[in-house]
This record gives structure tokens, C-alpha cells and sequence, in this order.
């Protein structure tokens, strides 16, 4: 009985570490729906990474704008393109914040917690699971967690081409 110790030991702690590693990323987005369901900003600066979010963000936007700015004629559209590039930066980093998350009004913060708990979420490895998310519209949008330490923090959401046309519009 004594030798098998150390075996059941051994498998028992492998089975909690298999079942951490699996489970951290939907405790993650479980706690980013609590937080914009209570209005707690710090539950969101604990489950999202804002910055490297903004980022991810600017980036996607930027490259919407240079794929439309080649596929115009117009020779005043690099300049376009140039202050558009500062309005991407000022809008996301206005907008890509818990506060703003937190501000919606009751009803759409639950429905904001609704929608994150259909999630779907596969794991791309040993430290980054992806994430997939339908708005009642039908709209898909992907997220990336990323592990830091013993914890998962949301990353990247890729915008819909829709969506991004429409923010490029305004």
C-alpha cells in the first residue's frame, strides 16, 4: 500500500494541474462578465490586459484603413489616412477602458454577461486560449487570453470587418 503512495500522489496533483489548466481560462471570462455585471472596474483590470488590448485594437483598425486607403484612387487619401491613424489612436485609447465598459447602463451589462457566458473557449497551448463570442446580432468576435502567471488576462478581440467599417465611417 505505502509504494502506491507516492504514485496516487503524483497522479492526483498532475489531474489538479490538468484541471487548473483547463478550467483558469473560463474562470477568466467569468470574471470579466461579473465585473461589467457589477460595475467593478478593478475585477476588469484584473481579468484584461488594457494595454496590450488597445494595442491589438489600433492595430486591427489601422489595418482596415491602409487595405481601404490602397484600394482608393484619391491622392489626398494618404493624408487622410494620416490623421485618421491619430483619431484611431485617441478614439481606442478613450474608449478601451473598464470605465467605459462599466458605464452601460444595467440592462446591457447583463446582457453583456449573458452573451460571455455562451462563450466558447478552446486552449492553443500550454499559455493561450482562444475565445469565441456571438452577439445577438450574429456577430463573431474572437479573443485571445494570454497566461501570466497562474492566471488568465483577455489580450486581443478581433473586430468584425463589419464593425470595423462602420467605426472607420464615423
Amino acid at each position: 500500500m505505502r509504494r502506491y503512495l507516492p504514485v496516487a500522489l503524483l497522479l492526483t496533483l498532475l489531474f489538479a494541474a490538468f484541471a487548473y489548466w483547463y478550467y483558469a481560462p473560463v474562470m477568466t471570462i467569468q470574471k470579466i462578465g461579473e465585473g461589467i455585471a457589477k460595475g467593478d472596474k478593478y475585477t476588469l483590470q484584473e481579468a484584461i490586459d488594457f494595454e496590450k488590448l488597445r494595442a491589438n485594437m489600433k492595430s486591427q483598425l489601422k489595418s482596415s484603413l491602409a487595405k481601404e486607403e490602397f484600394a482608393s484612387d484619391n491622392p489626398f487619401g494618404a493624408v487622410a489616412a494620416a490623421f485618421a491613424t491619430k483619431l484611431i489612436d485617441g478614439m481606442v485609447d478613450a474608449f478601451v477602458t473598464p470605465e467605459t465598459l462599466i458605464q452601460k447602463d444595467e440592462k446591457k451589462r447583463q446582457k453583456a454577461q449573458e452573451i460571455l457566458q455562451s462563450a466558447q473557449i478552446v486552449q492553443r497551448g500550454i499559455d493561450r486560449a482562444k475565445v469565441r463570442v456571438v452577439d445577438d446580432n450574429g456577430d463573431e468576435y474572437f479573443g485571445i487570453l494570454e497566461r501570466y502567471g497562474l492566471r488568465y488576462r483577455l489580450t486581443d478581440v478581433t473586430i468584425p470587418d463589419a464593425k470595423k467599417e462602420e467605426v472607420l465611417k464615423r
